[in-house]
């Protein structure tokens, strides 16, 4: 689950150093949208196999700080490679949203 939070933090960076602030806005809601079900089934399922409530809470924070720090390390790496390095990554991250963002925002 934090492997898939830090994709969403990539995408979310991604997004964010393209400076198309619809496409930002957009991937960032719907990366918090679906995050809030996810943290509510991972934090259930862990309670169900008995697992200590400062585990669970650890485990959470985990959870919820991979995708923010994902995405701004991700915005951060555009200033220090070449921009198109940087193009270059973008376009591999992006290939990690959903077809149906990809095609809305394409240049």
């Amino acid at each position: 689950m934090v492997g898939h939070a830090v994709t969403d933090g990539l995408v979310i960076g991604s997004a964010a150093a393209t400076g198309q602030q619809e496409l930002s806005h957009v991937v960032a809601f719907a990366m918090i949208a679906h995050k809030v079900p996810a943290s509510f089934s991972l934090s259930t399922l862990l309670f169900s196999i008995k697992w200590p409530t400062a585990a669970v809470l650890k485990s959470m924070l985990v959870f919820s700080l991979s995708s923010p720090l994902a995405a701004v390390g991700f915005y951060a790496i555009k200033f220090l490679v070449s921009e198109s390095d940087f193009e270059k990554m973008i376009s591999w991250v992006s290939s990690l949203a959903p077809a149906p963002t990809n095609s809305k925002f394409a240049n």
